[in-house]
């Protein structure tokens, strides 16, 4: 029934989109947390191999009880909501008239099987994720896992075989005492059954691209230039590409990017670039040492810049990110502030990875801006209270002194991380790994430095007890 629902509702949506707007839910099947190894009812019987496509009413049974798979409808605005979508699964199958590569769009999954094929989620409903799939003739299965409580997705045909995805670009501002190249960074969707080599050129001249698609002679099983990147099939990748400030218009507003693959121009779109002023927020971008790829910072400049300034970098909250940190502050005459990004609005809470992210900009930071290696500070609010424990205490010799903001303390405390009473021995070298996340094994590095906390008493989201026991 809800297979032929699906079918009827997709006959009559717009050509190139169909909206998801029916399917099956089931909740309480998923046991996650700050835990290295969740629960997941579901997961299990697909590594059992006793997966198969549920009906209204099937049941799966877990270790609280049996539950049970129901029909669920998206609301006017096309959203899935309920608490099967707090810990749970929502169910949708789509048929297809034809064979033919489809973009998913969905916002709001932690992961999704697409014909049975894991694949990335975007659990915090950015809205930026494309991803590109063939859709079988006949039968299409879509199982979405999902743990923030709202679901949207849709399909839709992709306008290029291969493109340029204009809305997650990493992209810097430009100053005016810019001389060299600049990086900045686009996701390319590979839409194809083949792999795609490209490379970009940013405001092409009339002349260039003819020029360029010399390349293109080359034979096909050639290895691909320096400068080409490889996009495997129906995958997304990043590519960074590098442009000089010189070539862009007084005043300009966006650059013009161009994608090419050897003799063909595959897609052209504009994005959006600042030009600002020294005394201005404005965003830097750098090549990451741990994995190659293209991250921005954000800057707050100090107004009279010397060698006797206060260095302070500025740890951003849960779905804040580097820029929003940055304008939270006015720029000063005595100190420049920095804001990494934590590889995204939200990351891994300053740790792991955010924490190294961090770490890279801290050490771009302390070389290029003037500062006093005596004035050195770390602070950051809620998500990023618990960065500054978390980063100051993990590296007490950088800072001089640290400012938590409405800080938790570690996730035993505040995020109900996983510490079993008795453990076993693999779960005592799990243990082993989480270490890195004992803010209060760390306490003692608290000796090396100046520390004020700062914690509202009425604070409803992180409670003040965790800056009263870290006091």
């Amino acid at each position: 029934m809800l297979y032929a629902l699906a079918l009827a509702i997709a006959a009559r949506q717009t050509p190139g989109e169909t909206p998801l707007l029916t399917s099956l839910a089931i909740d309480g099947v998923v046991q996650g947390g700050r835990n290295p190894v969740p629960r997941d009812y579901v997961q299990n019987e697909i590594v059992q191999g006793t997966w198969k496509a549920p009906s209204v009413g099937a049941t799966i049974a877990t270790a609280t009880g049996v539950q049970a798979w129901k029909a669920i409808a998206a609301n006017k605005d096309g959203v899935f909501e309920g608490p099967e979508l707090g810990g749970g699964y929502v169910y949708i199958a789509v048929a297809s008239p034809t064979e033919r590569p489809m973009l998913l769009q969905a916002a709001g999954d932690s992961l999704v099987y697409v014909n049975g094929e894991l694949r990335c989620g975007d659990p915090y409903s950015y809205g930026w994720l494309q991803l590109p799939f063939l859709m079988k003739k006949g039968r299409n299965e879509f199982l979405f896992s999902c743990g923030r409580g709202r679901l949207q997705a849709k399909l839709v045909e992709p306008s290029k075989p291969v493109a340029i995805n204009p809305a997650d670009p990493t992209m810097p501002d430009v100053l005016p005492s810019d001389k060299g190249a600049l990086l900045g960074a686009v996701p390319v969707v590979n839409s194809t059954a083949q792999p795609a080599r490209v490379r970009i050129l940013v405001n092409a001249a009339p002349g260039q691209i003819d020029q360029e698609m010399l390349y293109g002679s080359r034979a096909n099983n050639e290895a691909p230039q320096a400068d080409e990147i490889v996009i495997q099939p129906y995958t997304v990748r990043k590519i960074k590409f590098s442009f000089m400030p010189k070539d862009l218009a007084q005043g300009s507003t966006s650059v013009s990017l161009t994608l090419l693959s050897r003799a063909a121009v595959l897609d052209t779109q504009t994005i959006p670039i600042r030009q600002r002023k020294l005394t201005e927020h404005y965003k830097r971008t750098f090549i990451s040492k741990i994995d190659g790829s293209v991250q921005y910072y954000a800057v707050v400049p100090a107004l009279k810049p010397s060698s006797g300034n206060a260095l302070i970098m500025s740890v951003h909250g849960a779905s804040v990110e580097a820029l929003n940190q940055a304008q939270a502050y006015k720029p000063k005459d005595w100190c420049t502030i920095v804001c990494p990004t934590n590889r995204r609005p939200y990351g891994f809470d300053w740790e792991d990875w955010g924490r190294m992210d961090a770490m890279e900009v801290w050490e771009l930071a302390k070389r290029d801006f003037p500062h006093d290696p005596a004035r050195v500070i770390l602070t950051g609010h809620s998500m990023g209270g618990h960065g500054t424990w978390q980063i100051g205490l993990t590296y007490p010799n950088e800072f001089a002194a640290i400012g938590p903001s409405a800080g938790w303390v570690s996730f035993w405390s505040y995020a109900g991380g996983w510490k079993p009473q008795n453990p076993t021995p693999v779960e005592q070298m799990l243990l082993r790994s989480m270490a890195s996340s004992d803010t209060l094994a760390m306490l003692p590095n608290a000796l090396n430095e100046d520390i004020y906390i700062l914690h509202g008493d009425q604070d409803d989201n992180v409670p003040v007890t965790e800056a009263r026991f870290m006091r």
